[in-house]
């Protein structure tokens, strides 16, 4: 399911949930519990408006929204370990050639953790 169904199946604004991709891992985790609160919110919202008890309740509506509402506190924030770095490195060599200096230089790419 994707979460724009989710969205639509307990009646939230499709920007709802809008975590950037460039956040620090700490606001995009505060960010997913805010989220998820305002699903717990909801939920009770659609319980008062859905619940097969009530007069014009439906079933298979709870159903649905129970099933969705799991599901999107089931999300997790992954963070990813950084990349590691690349970094020039640049060996001088002089070597000492009778009546001349002569410099080489060599360069080559190492990670750098």
């Amino acid at each position: 399911m994707h979460i724009q169904q989710a969205l639509a199946i307990l009646e939230l604004p499709l920007d709802s949930f809008n975590i950037p991709r460039n956040i620090h891992p700490n606001f995009a985790i505060q960010k997913l519990e805010e989220f998820k609160e305002v699903i717990k919110s909801q939920r009770k919202k659609l319980v008062k408006k859905y619940h097969p008890d009530l007069q014009n309740g439906n079933e298979e509506k709870m159903k649905l929204i129970n099933n969705t509402v799991d599901e999107l506190m089931k999300i997790q924030i992954q963070i990813r370990p950084p990349m590691p770095r690349i970094m020039h490195i640049v060996i001088n060599h002089s070597f000492r050639n009778s009546s001349t200096t002569t410099s080489y230089s060599s360069g080559f790419y190492t990670n750098n953790f």
